[in-house]
């Protein structure tokens, strides 16, 4: 019997100008007993046709497993929804869904029957699709971007973009609460950031203010400008949160703050220092005048000596002006040589006794060997060395010259007896224009160039320096110079190097930068990693990245310089996490240095190998 044949009651019409299919099949076999216009024309089937087919006949051929239990759920409840994909006469498939009821034609003794409204689920599986699609492309775009950003929906954190991790330096899995994202805020943002979401979530009109300040993970403060959307994920409201870290731009602020007071800095010093000259010109030239009208030979022999002493320490200045110069566009040029180190010392010690006195004493090792570099360079940076030596040290006794030398490098080090140096001050003093104390109002000349450009020097060399108290009182700076400096790449040891990053792409790029060196090195993704690695292999250097879930930067970096066997490994810090406070940190806490991502491979590798070559460094298995 079907709905289009014979007398129709009103129902039967109704069901008939239906859209969606409509049947009537016995139970158990599910043989069809009744169906609606819109059945023959999604099935493609005439009504003769359908006259004794079952439901099981429009199951695709996978489907056909369902088939003892498909109408054994319905019996249990009486009602049900199925999904299946349809099976047309041409052999279509067309995705349905199915509300099923188990009903009693006429009397209660009669056998029930099984009732069935379908609907073609393609426009809506269509739009889900779309739906996902964007959804994925906004996750893609998402993830490359330099904001964080994060979805709530008012009951979990359903997304955050591996920005948003970056910047707080929490894992996702922290996040598992409504109220944790607003954990991370100052107390003083947090109310009225959850406020704002719940007005967001039902409608309302809100204001936030344009930057707030975080908690990270580490216990640091950031500062991000901030906004909060209603956005629509999978068909429910949501809040997109997006963060712009502005650690970049306030340390970019902060540099270009720092690089004015440097300059007006640098003009005060140098019109001080230059007004000595110009005023020992100008005197003399008089006192010169005087003593040719009077023919006093004397007296012109002592103007023309000061003037030359005056023309001297003038072209210094203007030496160590255009050395400054040549240093920041990073065009150092090196005329590499073998250096007598024994030589090299005796010539600085002779040129700063002659100029400005003071005592010497010279220790050199039993046996002295040549190393390469650049001889006036390098013994400029000595004799600089020596003249902050003798004029700090005011007479309190002399100034000693260390060399020493192993397989891999020769050291320098400079020890002064006096007053020394404050102990926030000792990573400075190898900053540009930087000078301890009020450079106009003390004895001491100079321009803060001196130290600066010395290690420009060094660093050309590949090599180190650094500055450090000495016991007893006084100041020691030492620098080495590596014993490969201006050799072929091959000449390079292979360093054995550990890469730690959590992100994996970070590690592969690492690890083919050292390749590129004839370095080998090995990589793992996280701070525990990293520490069970050490356990079982010592390597030359570790490239370590802070910010990593769980175990981060900062617990790996202590816990190596706490262990007795891992104390000595030098670390080079690699990280996103920018500013003089991190760095301040890292370096305390033992590092050897520290690169700010993106970083450029030459200063990967020179800080690798300088690492390598400092005293006390690891030497690998």
């Amino acid at each position: 019997m079907t709905l289009v044949k014979g007398r129709r009651s009103l129902t039967e019409i109704a069901l008939d100008s239906l859209e969606d299919v409509f049947i009537v099949a016995r139970i158990p076999d599910g043989t069809l007993a009744k169906w609606n216009r819109a059945l023959v024309i999604e099935s493609g089937y005439s009504d003769a046709e359908l006259t004794g087919m079952t439901v099981y006949d429009f199951l695709q051929e996978g489907e056909l497993d369902r088939k003892p239990g498909l109408l054994s759920g319905l019996r249990e409840s009486g009602h049900g929804t199925i999904e299946a994909e349809f099976l047309t006469r041409e052999g279509k498939r067309i995705p349905y869904e199915f509300q099923m009821t188990i009903v009693r034609e006429g009397d209660p003794g009669a056998r029930p029957v099984l009732v069935g409204i379908g609907r073609d689920l393609s426009e809506r599986l269509g739009h889900q699709e779309a739906l996902r699609e964007s959804e994925e492309r906004f996750r893609t775009i998402a993830d490359l971007s330099f904001t964080g950003i994060a979805l709530h929906d008012g009951t979990n954190l359903v997304y955050m973009n591996d920005r948003f991790v970056e910047i707080t330096g929490y894992p996702r899995e922290h996040f598992t609460g409504a109220g944790e994202i607003f954990e991370i805020l100052l107390p003083e943002y947090r109310d009225g950031f959850a406020n704002a979401m719940w007005d967001l979530l039902r409608g309302k009109p809100i204001e936030v203010p344009p930057t707030v300040k975080l908690i990270c993970q580490d216990g640091s403060i950031c500062e991000v400008i901030a906004s909060v959307e209603l956005v629509r994920v999978g068909g429910s409201p949501a809040v997109l949160v997006a963060a712009f870290d502005l650690t970049d731009r306030r340390r970019l602020e902060a540099e270009l703050l720092k690089q004015a007071q440097e300059l007006s800095r640098m003009v005060s010093v140098a019109a001080h220092e230059l007004r000595h000259p110009a005023t020992i010109f100008k005197g003399y030239a008089g006192l010169l005048r005087t003593a040719l009208e009077k023919d006093d030979g004397g007296l012109a022999a002592q103007a023309l000596q000061s003037i030359d002493e005056a023309a001297e320490r003038l072209g210094e200045l203007v030496d160590k002006l255009l050395y400054a110069s040549e240093a920041e566009r990073g065009g150092i040029r090196l005329s590499l040589e073998e250096i007598d180190p024994g030589a090299m010392v005796n010539t600085a010690v002779e040129d700063v006794h002659s100029r400005i006195g003071g005592r010497f004493e010279v220790t050199l090792p039993d046996a002295v060997r040549t190393f390469p570099g650049d001889p006036e360079r390098l013994g400029r940076v000595l004799q600089e060395l020596l003249d902050n030596a003798v004029k700090f040290s005011e007479g309190s006794g002399p100034v000693d010259v260390i060399v020493e030398q192993d397989a891999n490098q020769t050291v320098f080090r400079v020890r002064d007896r006096g007053s020394g140096i404050p102990e926030g001050d000792r990573d400075q003093v190898f900053d540009r224009f930087y000078q301890v104390g009020d450079v106009l109002h003390h004895s001491k000349p100079g321009i803060g160039l001196g130290l600066h450009f010395a290690r420009a020097i060094v660093d050309a060399h590949g090599g180190w320096i650094e500055a450090a108290p000495r016991k007893g009182g006084g100041l020691e700076v030492g620098f080495g110079i590596p014993a490969g400096v201006g050799h072929d790449e091959g000449a390079h040891r292979a360093l054995r190097v550990l890469a730690v990053d959590d992100d994996p792409d970070m590690v592969q790029l690492i690890k083919t930068q050292l390749r590129c060196r004839g370095h080998n090195p090995v990589g793992v993704y996280g701070g525990a990693e990293a520490l069970e690695f050490v356990r079982g292999e010592i390597p030359d250097v570790i490239i370590l990245d802070l910010m990593m879930p769980e175990v981060n930067g900062f617990h790996v970096l202590e816990a190596l310089k706490s262990g007795e066997k891992t104390r000595d490994i030098p670390v080079v810090i690699v990280t996103a996490k920018t500013g003089e406070e991190v760095r301040r940190q890292v370096m305390a806490l033992g590092a050897a240095a520290m690169l700010e991502k993106p970083y450029a491979m030459d200063d990967l590798l020179k800080a690798v190998e300088a690492g390598s070559r400092k005293p006390g460094a690891a030497t690998g298995p």
